[in-house]
């Protein structure tokens, strides 16, 4: 049986109409017949641009002749892909269809000898799209009208085309108008202040621009709120068609922000306040302690020569003499240490780059005797090198071992020294087998001249542990400690990397 073309085209979903290089159609199927609402001879009776054809845009515009898929097709050789166009049936219906066109071209032409056009009835799918749009708009309209925000609308021309329930309830003046009225932007703004200020920037936001404004208004029901309004440009695709005014209440949020300005501001200068008398309180440290010594170290020499030049003097008043340079030493010590604490505060050494490993070693050295005396064992982990100051961290270093052989009864006193990578900063652990510290002592042992033990029995003034404190809090780290009594502590300090 002989192949016949036509009748496959027949079996096509899809309207196919045939023309000739004079626009003339002279072929359709049965497809094209249904979607066009006419019969073939109707179709090819006429051309595409014969006035017959009423079509539109998407728009609702007209779709001129010369505009048809088509006759570009026959006119250019180009083909036209995916055009929509409204068709009325000669009963007046319209039928949305989706058109391609396609040129046939011989080697040695320069236009299409004929045009073949391919066309779908999209109707249906038109109108779910628009029933889609349509609940869309319905939501977002649904959405606008319960929100707490105001929103105004613009076109290009600045009179409203939308405003919401919230806007006529804000410091707009459009409770006396309706939608359907058109009516200049600044003729809305109830204060007449921000009216002069805005006016000049309108046509800086139609040029792209977002405008944001912070002030107190008076809304409709006399009360007074602070409004933050937004003008932003209304966009379809890359041109602005319009503006979109955002009014939001934030008094509460504004209220909260003046308070903490207000806090924060009292703060400073309550500490500018307390920096000034830490200062003078330090200075005081500091020269009390210098001065103090001119008056002990005469005593102290009075006493030794006093000593020297009595040979007659019974045990009692002996023992009075050396009760009395044993005082004065205990004062030197504890001047010596104020005047240590006092230069913590005021510390002027150069930062650098410091190896904790050699800073430890000089510590172990400095120390030797006394670990060399209580046979302690000295456990040593890698440490890291940090900026910092070097005689202030080895001080740190020193005290925390000093305390760690001191205050350890052990048969072998044992120290253990480590560091942890804490991403943003080190921190340092100093562990030991000592005598402890009970929980209830573990915030006073920071505290200067705090001794938990009677006079005697350890040597010390209560300051060293205060200085470590302080050393590292100049440093941007911190200081705490877990102990268990009879068992021992351990030490934590952080230092910034």
């Amino acid at each position: 049986e002989k192949f016949d073309p036509y009748q496959v085209m027949d079996c096509l979903k899809e309207g196919i109409i045939y023309h000739e290089a004079d626009g003339k159609m002279v072929f359709c199927n049965k497809a094209a017949e249904k979607i066009l609402g006419l019969t073939q001879k109707e179709i090819l009776a006429r051309s595409s641009t014969d006035p017959f054809w009423k079509s539109i845009r998407e728009n609702g515009t007209d779709f001129p002749p010369d505009f048809h898929p088509s006759f570009l097709t026959l006119t250019t050789g180009v083909a036209q892909e995916n055009v929509v166009m409204g068709i009325y049936k000669p009963a007046g219906q319209l039928t949305w269809i989706n058109i391609n066109s396609f040129p046939i071209l011989s080697q040695a032409e320069t236009f299409p000898q004929a045009v073949i056009t391919s066309f779908s009835d999209i109707t249906g799918f038109k109108l779910m799209a628009e029933e889609n749009i349509h609940k869309l708009q319905f939501n977002f309209d649904l959405v606008l009208e319960n929100t707490d925000e105001a929103f105004v609308i613009t076109d290009k021309n600045l009179e409203v085309i939308f405003y919401n329930k919230a806007a006529g309830e804000m410091a707009w003046q459009i409770n006396h108008i309706r939608l359907q009225t058109r009516v200049p932007l600044l003729s809305l703004i109830a204060s007449g202040e921000a009216r002069k200020q805005i006016e000049p920037m309108l046509p800086e936001i139609l040029a792209g621009q977002t405008k944001d404004f912070i002030r107190l208004y008076n809304m409709v029901n006399d009360s007074r709120k602070v409004l933050q309004v937004t003008y932003r440009p209304l966009y379809k695709g890359d041109v602005v068609e319009g503006i979109v005014v955002n009014t939001k209440d934030i008094t509460e949020k504004y209220l909260v922000e003046q308070e903490l300005i207000s806090t924060n501001k009292e703060l400073k200068i309550r500490a500018a306040e307390l920096s000034v008398s830490n200062e003078e309180l330090e200075q005081f440290a500091y020269v009390a302690s210098h001065d103090l010594q001119e008056p002990l170290r005469t005593m102290t020499s009075f006493l030794k020569l006093f000593k020297r030049r009595t040979t007659t003097l019974d045990e009692k008043s002996k023992a009075y003499i050396e009760f009395a340079e044993a005082g004065a030493e205990r004062m030197k010590k504890l001047i010596l240490d104020l005047l240590d604490f006092s230069r913590v505060t005021t510390m002027s050494e150069e930062p650098g780059l410091v190896n904790c490993n050699e800073l430890f070693r000089q510590c172990q050295d400095d120390l030797a005797l006394i670990i060399k005396e209580k046979q302690a064992k000295i456990i040593v982990h890698q440490l890291p090198s940090l900026k910092g100051m070097p005689s202030r961290l080895k001080q740190v270093f020193q005290n925390l071992l000093n305390n760690a052989l001191k205050y350890n009864d052990s048969n072998q006193p044992s120290v253990e020294l480590g560091c942890t990578d804490k991403k943003y900063f080190w921190e340092f652990y100093m562990k030991d087998n000592g005598i402890g510290i009970d929980q209830k002592d573990l915030a006073r042992i920071f505290i200067i001249f705090q001794q938990l033990h009677e006079k005697g029995k350890y040597q010390g003034t209560g300051i060293g542990l205060a200085i470590v404190k302080k050393i590292i809090e100049k440093h941007g780290g911190k200081i705490w400690v877990n102990s268990i009594p009879g068992e021992g502590s351990t030490f934590y300090f952080s230092l910034p990397k």
